[in-house]
């Protein structure tokens, strides 16, 4: 692939950081010149993951957000704690300097809190972007 073209290569689920192996995967990419990015909830971001996902050579990560509430959130992911996890992991995401934007899916059920999950987005300064 990287003869002919400059992929991304985004490490996704369900949730990536169940697997074990996820940061050899992250680093064997990396060192094929690929770039590596990660699509995450969020609940398993602690400081040590961020330290091993810097180490591994991630370029990105992509943080799912589909509320600008608990309340929200966690309905829509079904998933009790979801945006805590979410607000926790970008926190940490901006202390340890990795990039990361935002992923957010609007249906029926939460479409009318889009402009506050934006507005929650800009005051994580993350803006659309791409795992470049």
């Amino acid at each position: 692939m990287k003869s002919f073209a400059d992929p991304v290569v985004v490490v996704s689920g369900g949730e990536p950081l169940l697997r074990e192996d996820v940061f050899d995967i992250i680093k064997y990419g990396t060192g094929l010149g690929l770039r590596m990015c990660m699509a995450t909830n969020g609940s398993l971001v602690t400081d040590e993951v961020c330290g091993r996902l810097k180490e591994a050579g991630i370029k990105m990560v992509s943080l799912s957000l589909d509320g600008s509430t608990a309340e929200v959130h966690d309905n829509f992911r079904d998933q009790e704690g979801a945006f805590d996890g979410a607000v926790r992991a970008a926190g940490l995401f901006r202390k340890h300097g990795i990039p990361f934007l935002i992923n957010s899916s609007f249906t029926k059920r939460n479409r009318r809190r889009y402009p506050r999950s934006t507005s929650l987005r800009k005051s994580w300064g993350r803006r659309p972007g791409t795992c470049s």
